[in-house]
C-alpha cells in the first residue's frame, strides 16, 4: 500500500479529532440510525480467516473504555501482536515520533486495511478502512452503503445510540457522515468510537468507510508534547 501523505492524515478519525477542512455542517436526523437498524444483523459471512478475525465489531469496548480487543492505550506494537496473535508490518514514520502501520483485512467480502497510529511507540488509535481515498474516488465504481448500514446497525446494537451524528459537505471530498460514541472519565472525554462515511459528490454512492476506536485522555499529553494536539 502506498505511504500516507500528510494531506491524507488530515482525514484521520482520531489524530486531528475532526476533518481538517472548512465545511458546512449540520446534525442530521435520527432516522439515519433507524434506517440502518432495518438491516438484518444476521448477514451471512464467509468462513473466518485471520484477516476477518481482526475486524470484530464487538471488541471495541473493555471495562467501559473504548479500546481494541482490551489492549491498553499506548501499548507497543509487540504487545498488540501478542494480544491478537497476528504479526503486524513494520510501522513507518510519518512525522517525528509519530509512526503508522497498515495491515490488510477482509470484512463481509470487502478488502480493506487496519490502520494504527503510534506516538513514541505507543498506540493511540485503531481504525478499519474500506474503499478508496478522496483523490481516487473517480476511479472507484463500488458502493459501500450496504456494508456501512450493517456496521452502523451492529455498532448501535452493541454500544447504544451514537452521541453525535454530523453531516459535512467538504470540498473535493463530498458528503461526510460521521457518528461518534464517547466514554467519559471525570467529566472529560477519555476514549471514542468513531464511524465515518464518504460519498461521491452529488451521489448517494459511498466510496469510503472507516470505523474504529481512539484514545483521548491517555494520548492527550503525548499529542500536546509533540505538537500534534488539535487546537
Amino acid at each position: 500500500m502506498k505511504k500516507k501523505s500528510v494531506s491524507r492524515i488530515c482525514l484521520s478519525l482520531f489524530m486531528g479529532a475532526s476533518i481538517c477542512m472548512s465545511s458546512t455542517s449540520m446534525v442530521f436526523a435520527a432516522e439515519e440510525t433507524e434506517n440502518a437498524a432495518e438491516v438484518s444483523a444476521e448477514t451471512e459471512e464467509s468462513e473466518s480467516t485471520d484477516e476477518e478475525d481482526l475486524v470484530d465489531l464487538t471488541a471495541f469496548c473493555t471495562d467501559g473504555e473504548y479500546r481494541y480487543k482490551g489492549i491498553p492505550w499506548l501499548a507497543s506494537k509487540e504487545e498488540i501482536e501478542e494480544a491478537t496473535g497476528v504479526t503486524l508490518p513494520e510501522a513507518k514514520e510519518l512525522l517525528p515520533e509519530w509512526t503508522n502501520l497498515e495491515n490488510p483485512v477482509e470484512f463481509q467480502g470487502e478488502a480493506g486495511y487496519m490502520e494504527m497510529n503510534f506516538l513514541k511507540d505507543g498506540v493511540t488509535d485503531v481504525t478499519f478502512c474500506f474503499g478508496v481515498e478522496p483523490e481516487e474516488m473517480g476511479k472507484y465504481d463500488g458502493d459501500l452503503t450496504e456494508l456501512s448500514e450493517n456496521v452502523l446497525y451492529r455498532l448501535t446494537e452493541q454500544y447504544g445510540e451514537p452521541v453525535r451524528k454530523i453531516e459535512n459537505i467538504v470540498d473535493n471530498v463530498g458528503v461526510v457522515r460521521s457518528y461518534q460514541w464517547r466514554e467519559e472519565k471525570d467529566g472529560e472525554v477519555n476514549s471514542v468510537l468513531n464511524m465515518q462515511c464518504l460519498f461521491v459528490p452529488d451521489e448517494e454512492r459511498m466510496y469510503r468507510l472507516s470505523f474504529g476506536v481512539g484514545s483521548i485522555g491517555e494520548a492527550f499529553e503525548l499529542r500536546e508534547e509533540l505538537g500534534y494536539a488539535p487546537e
